[in-house]
């Protein structure tokens, strides 16, 4: 049996609340893998070419100012949340 087999097999057998915080767990750690890919997309300047468009759509007047940052951040933040307690209540 393959370490992913006893893993599935192990996971068949929790109860319904640890099955849900198994998920919250697994969807909180690949936002955490994404959020660090970005990060060094971003030092690398990989993603340099999306500030170059943004920049020039800005310049021709195509773009909304935002409130800063924050109000992204906390958009994403609010996203997060609701998909986390929609799958806890799924389950």
């Amino acid at each position: 049996m393959t370490t992913v087999e006893k893993i599935q097999s192990e996971i068949k057998s929790l109860s319904p609340e640890e099955h849900a915080h198994l998920r919250v767990w697994f969807f909180e750690r690949d936002w955490e893998q994404w959020d660090r890919q970005i990060e060094k997309d971003v030092e690398s300047g990989k993603l340099d070419f999306l500030i170059e468009e943004a920049l020039a759509e800005k310049g021709q007047g195509h773009l909304k100012e935002l409130q800063g940052h924050l109000l992204l951040k906390m958009k994403v933040a609010s996203f997060r949340s609701g998909l986390v307690h929609m799958m806890s209540i799924n389950e």
